[in-house]
C-alpha cells in the first residue's frame, strides 16, 4: 500500500470481467530509439544550421576556424529546442481506450 490506512488490514476490490484484450502501457521505453531521435533532432535544428548560417553570410574562414564555438553553441540549441518541441511518441489517448462497461461478461 502506498499510504497508511488506519484499522484496514486488506481491501476487497471488484473488477469486471473484460472479454478483449486489456490496453496496457508499456514497462520500458526503447532507450536507444529515444537518444537516436534526439541526437537527430539536435544535429537537424541546432549543429547543422549553426555551421550553415556562417557559410551562408560568407564566412566560411569561421566556419573552419570557430568550428568548436559552432559545435557547442549547435548543441545548446539543439538541447533548448528540445525543452520547446519534439515530435510526438506514439501514445494512448484517454479517448481511445474503451469503456470498461461495454464488453462486461455479466454471469
Amino acid at each position: 500500500m502506498d499510504r497508511e490506512l488506519r484499522e484496514m488490514v486488506a481491501r476487497l476490490v471488484v473488477t469486471p470481467v473484460r472479454e478483449d484484450e486489456e490496453i496496457r502501457v508499456p514497462l520500458n521505453a526503447d532507450f536507444s530509439a529515444n537518444i537516436r531521435g534526439e541526437l537527430f533532432w539536435t544535429f537537424l535544428l541546432g549543429v547543422i544550421p549553426s555551421f550553415a548560417i556562417p557559410i551562408a553570410r560568407g564566412m566560411g574562414g569561421y566556419a573552419t576556424s570557430g568550428w568548436a564555438n559552432l559545435l557547442f553553441g549547435g548543441l545548446c540549441a539543439g538541447f533548448v529546442t528540445g525543452a520547446f518541441w519534439r515530435p510526438r511518441r506514439p501514445t494512448v489517448s484517454f479517448d481511445e481506450v474503451k469503456n470498461s462497461t461495454v464488453n462486461v461478461r455479466r454471469d
